[in-house]
């Protein structure tokens, strides 16, 4: 299976443009490749068992056959992303702002991001939000009555940046993914600036 398979599979489901957007980017960072490149393979089992396509057995009930072989489709791993990532929280906050979201809770948790997200609202808008990780109607009015939605997105962006940052100050394996998790974050300003 190839990132393109998945990306087909999501364009002729009903999924909204942004959901597609920010697929479009998770699945390159989170893919791991055969040596062709192109060819998606799964990952050495950890914690929590097989990982494909970013999804794995615990969190995501990634779906393996009795020899060990992932037997996900496309259209699984569309659903999976849609379900356990987009549906909830990103869904349901206004453009850009929810691809950036969907990408970020993909690697970080909607609980985190949900956090990150209250912090920039405080900051850019000063709506004295709870910081509290959950999304509710108090801080998707603030999402929504956000000026200037952009700037929103790339104030939640800089908070992502500032808790890496943090993170890599208590976590060894945030300290040595460090540049790879700012990359991340710069590389997502650039596509919403562009």
């Amino acid at each position: 299976m190839k990132i393109s398979d998945i990306l087909v599979s999501a364009n002729n489901g009903n999924y909204s443009a942004d959901f597609r957007k920010g697929l479009s980017i998770v699945l390159p960072a989170e893919c791991e490749f055969e040596q062709d490149g192109i060819t998606i393979r799964s990952e050495r089992p950890d914690s929590h068992g097989l990982t494909y396509a970013g999804l794995n057995q615990e969190d995501d009930d990634l779906p393996v056959d009795e020899t060990g072989t992932v037997t996900a489709t496309p259209h699984w791993i569309v659903q999976t992303y849609a379900e356990n990532y987009w549906q909830r929280v990103a869904a349901r906050l206004p453009s850009p702002l929810n691809w950036i979201f969907f990408v970020q809770a993909v690697n970080e948790g909607e609980g985190s991001c949900v956090r990150l997200l209250q912090l920039a609202l405080n900051d850019l808008e000063g709506a004295h939000l709870v910081i509290d990780g959950k999304i509710g109607d108090q801080t998707l009015s603030a999402a929504w009555a956000s000026a200037n939605k952009q700037a929103l997105a790339l104030s939640f962006l800089s908070q992502c940046a500032a808790r890496y940052k943090f993170l890599a100050t208590t976590s060894e394996v945030v300290h040595d993914d460090l540049h790879g998790l700012l990359n991340r974050v710069a590389n997502l300003k650039a596509e919403l600036v562009s």
